[in-house]
């Protein structure tokens, strides 16, 4: 769908372009949004909906830039609360404490960031409870995964013998066995060290912490990089004089919901919200235009919304949404012609030049 920004019969004193324009494709290129926390308050008087029923409404309160550790008062209330980090692609990385030689095993596990053509998921298999020390292929990686804190030789022939393809992780000697196509290959690991699947460099494995007990494994918050592919923020609220309660948020889509923050015992809600700018500088789009009284067709691209000068027109894309249904909206407009204005400049000196000479002649 293509919309105008400016009244398209207007342009050069016509009726009509005379051409019909039809958006054939749209991209977005990755960029940078603005982001900013909102606060929001439920009406006091909610609105009926049509079903009679009392429905809360939210109305927004203040918006806030992204500035960690300023401390903001929610309106003339004890409540305050203050961007603690800001996390452009959120994870969670993975810790364990030094000397884990001296920990005894009482449960052990082994944590994997696994490197698939649907993305990379960490997986942390455990020997306790039973059972959760195996994953089936069902991430298509190409093999199953077993762990063991210590597992013999004969058991490990014996699985050869079952069919599939199977990882056999050893963490007592961080050693591993590939079970292919009924040979065994042992190998050792480290972490944080990736190992390709056979044949499929594309696939593979990356062990970030072996462990002997589950216990010490602690999740943080982190960021995969700094690109703005998973954004969240990590917001502190709290009472005055009160301890402080954490709150991540992110934004919300149509699809990813829940990412507000409801302040509990009161009617205010936090969120981190994309702001709505234009976007034309990245898109890239094709549009097709015909001539309504011919057959003549003509294919133009935009490149990150640069404009385009085309039989008399000037075309150029100001806004653009890849969302259902994609849209661009397009200024079409005629160039000022520059040859006037610039004899119009020009007589508009002599004409000056005249009058300072008239006034300035010695009378007769």
């Amino acid at each position: 769908m293509i919309k105008g920004s400016t009244a398209a019969d207007s342009i050069a004193g016509k009726d009509n372009l005379g051409i019909i324009i039809t958006l054939d494709s749209l991209s977005l290129r990755t960029h940078l949004e603005e982001l900013e926390l909102q606060l929001w308050k439920e009406n006091d008087s909610p609105a009926k909906s049509t079903t009679h029923q009392q429905m809360p409404t939210l109305q927004l309160v203040d918006r806030y830039a992204l500035e960690p550790m300023k401390i903001w008062q929610i309106e003339k209330t004890d409540l305050n609360f203050r961007l603690s980090e800001f996390y452009p692609n959120f994870e969670f990385a993975y810790t364990y404490p030094e000397g884990r030689d001296t920990i005894a095993p009482e449960a052990p596990g082994i944590t994997l960031e696994l490197k698939t053509t649907e993305g990379t998921p960490v997986v942390t298999l455990l020997t306790d409870p039973p059972g959760k020390n195996r994953l089936k292929d069902i991430v298509n990686l190409g093999a199953t995964l077993e762990f063991f804190w210590q597992i013999s030789r004969d058991s490990i022939n014996a699985q050869n013998d079952s069919p599939g393809n199977k990882i056999i992780f050893s963490g007592a000697d961080l050693r591993m066995y590939y079970l292919f196509n009924g040979t065994i290959e042992e190998k050792a690991f480290r972490e944080n060290e990736f190992y390709p699947m056979p044949g499929a460099d594309s696939k593979g494995f990356k062990v970030l912490y072996c462990f002997p007990d589950m216990a010490y494994l602690k999740a943080v918050p982190s960021t995969k990089g700094n690109e703005l592919l998973n954004p969240v923020a990590h917001v502190e609220i709290w009472k005055t004089g009160q301890g402080a309660m954490d709150a991540f948020v992110y934004p919300e889509t149509k699809v990813k919901k829940g990412g507000n923050f409801a302040i509990p015992g009161s009617p205010y809600k936090i969120g981190l919200v994309s702001k709505k700018n234009p976007n034309a500088q990245y898109c890239d789009c094709r549009i097709t235009l015909k001539d309504a009284h011919s057959d003549h067709i003509e294919s133009l691209f935009f490149s990150a919304g640069e404009s385009i000068t085309y039989q008399g027109l000037r075309f150029q894309p100001v806004d653009c949404n890849d969302e259902s249904p994609r849209t661009v909206t397009m200024r079409i407009s005629t160039p000022q012609p520059i040859v006037p204005i610039i004899f119009g400049t020009l007589f508009l000196g002599i004409a000056f030049f005249l009058m300072w000479q008239g006034q300035s002649a010695p009378r007769k």
